[in-house]
């Protein structure tokens, strides 16, 4: 299991603004500290552990193909689910155990999307294709649900 790192991206402005101004989370991401290269059929799990700080938020996971930005199925993609535990001793995950995945149908995409997100953990859990050496990074952001209004100043 690899352990995601965690990256914060905040607001910044002037001290003469700060007095008027609300200060919004933008979004926070994690993300795997190497690139992967993955050998045909390997599988990996990866973890974005939060403590619950983005509960009611939705998290993004994102598959970035290095050497198959088209994601081309020919070229070696990675298939990917996510769910809130990691699997049983006996390696199973049940379907109502998955929270989203990149497999839609014969599709394989770039992404999913975990909405209104209530965990402790996501767990990442991939399975390169049939090509040698697919290199990838992936990424876990948090992005606020609800709309915000614009303040005027």
């Amino acid at each position: 299991m690899v352990y995601l790192i965690f990256l914060a991206v905040g607001v910044f402005m002037s001290s003469a603004l700060a007095q008027d101004v609300v200060f919004v989370e933008l979004n926070t991401r994690y993300t795997t500290s190497d690139v992967q290269v993955a050998e045909p059929k390997l599988i990996g799990t990866y973890i974005a552990s939060t403590c619950k700080h983005f509960q009611g938020k939705d998290a993004v996971i994102s598959l970035l193909l290095l050497n198959n930005q088209g994601w081309i199925i020919d070229d070696g993609v990675v298939r990917f689910f996510v769910t809130e535990a990691p699997a049983s001793k006996h390696g199973i995950i049940y379907a109502d155990d998955v929270l989203c995945t990149n497999v839609i149908g014969a599709q394989v995409l770039p992404s999913c999307t975990v909405r209104n997100w209530n965990g402790t953990d996501l767990y990442v859990h991939t399975t390169s294709g049939d090509v040698q050496a697919i290199s990838f990074t992936m990424v876990v952001r948090f992005e606020n649900t609800k709309v915000i209004e614009k303040v005027n100043v």
